[in-house]
This record gives C-alpha cells, sequence and structure tokens, in this order.
C-alpha cells in the first residue's frame, strides 16, 4: 500500500530524508508508537512466564559497547556490506549515537523502516541517506548485520515485541492508591499537574526532530518540558508521575520521573542498559522502586505514630518527635514529601506538621504550641500551588 499524502507529509522528507522518493515507498505497518525503529531492528521475541511484555520503545545505542549488548540480545553479529546475508544495519549521524536501524526486506528486494512513531514502510537502499548536499535526519548506514550462526531467521509480529519483565502488581496498586488519594485532597495540584503533562505530551511526535527520533530523550525538552519540570520541582508529585507510567502510552514520563526524584537509589541505572533504554523495563523498574519507597516510608510512619500514641499523655511536643522511626523518615527527605501531604490529609491531628517542617526547613519548628487546624492549611495552601 502507498503512503498517503498526509502519511509522506508527516515524515517531512524535505527536511529529514531528501533522497527518499515517495513512488518507490511501501506501507506496510501503520502509524503507532508501540514500539520504534530499534525495536523493528532488533525484532526480540522474547517472553517472560508464557506472557508477552510489550517493548514499546528502545531507545537507540550509545557507542560500540551498547551496540554489541543489543545485537547479542537479537542474535545478530556484524558483517561486511558486500556480505549477502546481511539482514540489518544501522545509521550513523556522529560517532556516539545511532539514530535508526532498518532491516532488509528478502520478498520485496528492498529495506524495511518503522521511522519513530510513524509509519513502517518499504524504501530503497539509499532513500534514508545524505544526498550529498542536504544532511539526512538520520545520517547514514554505517553498520550491517547478519544472523548469528545457527539463529533462525526472524519473523515476529511487531505487535507481540517483547522483552523479559514482571509487572508488580501490589507496587502499582499501592502507587494508584496513594496518588487518588492526593488527587481527590489536593484537587489543584492534580489539575495544574495533569495540565501541564497533557501540553508536554502534545509535544512528543510534534516537530521536525520529535515525528521521527527514535531517542526518548528528545522528548526531554522545549518550553512545555520546562514547565513542567519546573513545577515538579517546586511541589512533589512523584506518586502522580509514577501513576501516569500505568497507561502504556506514557512511557516517555520515564524522563520527568527521573528528573523530579532526587534520590539516585530510586532510580534506575542508566548502566543497566536493558532496564534503562528499553523503556518497558524501565517503567517495571521504577514502579517497583517507588512501590517499595512508599512501603517503606508507610512502615516507618506506622510506627512512628505507634510512639505519638504512647507518649500521648505528654504535654512536651519534643517527646512526639524522639522516635527512631521519627528520624528515618526525616532521612528519607524531600521525595517522600507528597507521602506525608496524602498521610496528613487523613490524620490532621497528628505531628506530619512537625515531620514536613524538617524535612522542607532542615530543622524541627521549634515551637511549643500548635493551632493544628491552621497549620494544615497552611502546609495545604503550600502544596497547591497553581500552574502559572
Amino acid at each position: 500500500m502507498a503512503l498517503s499524502q498526509p502519511e509522506w507529509n508527516r515524515l517531512n522528507p524535505a527536511a529529514n530524508f531528501p533522497k527518499l522518493v515517495h513512488a518507490q515507498c511501501i506501507k506496510t505497518g501503520a502509524e503507532t508508537f508501540d514500539y520504534n525503529c530499534i525495536c523493528w531492528f532488533l525484532q526480540l521475541p522474547f517472553n517472560y512466564q508464557g506472557q508477552h511484555f510489550p517493548v514499546q520503545w528502545v531507545d537507540p545505542p550509545v557507542g560500540a559497547a551498547q551496540r554489541d549488548q543489543y545485537l547479542a540480545a537479537a542474535r545478530l553479529v556484524p558483517c561486511d556490506y558486500e556480505d549477502f546475508d546481511r539482514v540489518a544495519r544501522l545509521y550513523e549521524r556522529h560517532p556516539t549515537r545511532y539514530l535508526h536501524g532498518d532491516r532488509w526486506n528478502a520478498a520485496s528486494g528492498s529495506w524495511e523502516s518503522k521511522m519513530g512513531a510513524l509509519v513502517r514502510m518499504l524504501h530503497q537502499e539509499s532513500g534514508l541517506s545524505d544526498d550529498g548536499i542536504f544532511e539526512s535526519f538520520y545520517g547514514n548506514p554505517s553498520f550491517w548485520c547478519k544472523r548469528a550462526p545457527g539463529a533462525a531467521a526472524a519473523s515476529v509480529d511487531p505487535s507481540t515485541m517483547s522483552v523479559e519483565a514482571s509487572d508488580d502488581q501490589e507496587s502499582i496498586d499501592r502507587i494508584a492508591h496513594v496518588a487518588n488519594s492526593l488527587d481527590g485532597s489536593f484537587p489543584r495540584t492534580a489539575t495544574a499537574f495533569d495540565t501541564l503533562f497533557a501540553t508536554w505530551k502534545s509535544t512528543w511526535f510534534t516537530g521536525r526532530t520529535n515525528s521521527v527520533s527514535q531517542n526518548s530523550e528528545d522528548r526531554a525538552s522545549g518550553a512545555a518540558w520546562d514547565a513542567l519540570v519546573a513545577y515538579t520541582s517546586r511541589v512533589n508529585v512523584l506518586p502522580q508521575i509514577v501513576q501516569k507510567l500505568s497507561d502504556p502510552a506514557n512511557f516517555f514520563a520515564v524522563h520527568l520521573y527521573n528528573a523530579a526524584q532526587s534520590d539516585s537509589s530510586k532510580k534506575v541505572d542508566p548502566r543497566d542498559t536493558f532496564n534503562y533504554y528499553f523503556l518497558k523495563n524501565q517503567v517495571t523498574r521504577i514502579q517497583k522502586l517507588y512501590g517499595a519507597s512508599i512501603q517503606e516510608f508507610t512502615t516507618q510512619a506506622d510506627e512512628w505514630v505507634a510512639h505519638q500514641a504512647n507518649v500521648s499523655l505528654s504535654s512536651n511536643s519534643s517527646d512526639y518527635l524522639n522516635s527512631p522511626a521519627y528520624n528515618r523518615l526525616v532521612e528519607m527527605g524531600t521525595p517522600i514529601v507528597a507521602l506525608i501531604m496524602e498521610r496528613y490529609a487523613r490524620e490532621r491531628n497528628g505531628w506530619w506538621h512537625e515531620l514536613i517542617h524538617h524535612i522542607v526547613n532542615g530543622r524541627a519548628s521549634g515551637s511549643v504550641s500548635f493551632q493544628k487546624t491552621g497549620l494544615f492549611e497552611d502546609w495545604k495552601a503550600q502544596y497547591e500551588i497553581s500552574a502559572e
């Protein structure tokens, strides 16, 4: 099937692919961001316990070492351009990043590509390359591959491309409970965050770069991104960010989580290639890490609440803070501010105001008398900052 004129226009060939010829392009797959060209290049039919887990998006490899990790997973080996067994190739526009991968389609005698979130299509061999005057968005083919000895030919439906992963439903449910509770208690914060997030999401596949880029990090830029990051630096909405990741259409939000999460132990290490660059895996790991954070907070918070009950006859405010659990909560720092506010909204007569004051200001308030109703309203006003 030929590409429609709107599909062709979205490729922006004049700016992105000066050698591409409309009449020589045959559509083989619909526009979708469920998988990108690196998925198509790798064709990884991995399963876990008999289930498929969508890859969704694999960021391009950075450098030779990561490239070779990808190839090993896909049972591909490098080969020369002249090798008649070559089945796949990578494009490179600069020496540190491979920007695109396509595969040889033997039936048609041409190369097949998935253009970011746009169509998958057959195209002439040099269709995505520089034309000698104008630069292609992807650069030029620089690395050819063939199947490893003994590896079977890949024949994979992109909708079932998968990597080994395991959803942690307990963590997902825990995150959803906290995020929904925060939204109910602080609706202005929920509205501001959702509005800014939706504005950023609308940029993911617009413009010359994002329309065809395979690199998810390209979406972490621009005015809408800057506004969202500025907001999340002022208002802790980590539960709501991770809740966004429960929607498969929001997987680029891993970059927002990484920008907002200041505790490096709760982020996926970029050196962990298959759990960082394979975005579905990073989503799963983030859910587990943040779910564990909520559980850790809950354990310490419950212990501290029990301590408060034990000293409930005391008139000395410092007695309510004199607890190992309180100290451990303080050590958890600003990443738990949203979790404190969620609990504070439900337990307004407790001592949450002192904990959040200690974390936000670096010390306990030192006050000897408290108007608890007014204190909650003060902290609520600080948490419900508008998007403007």
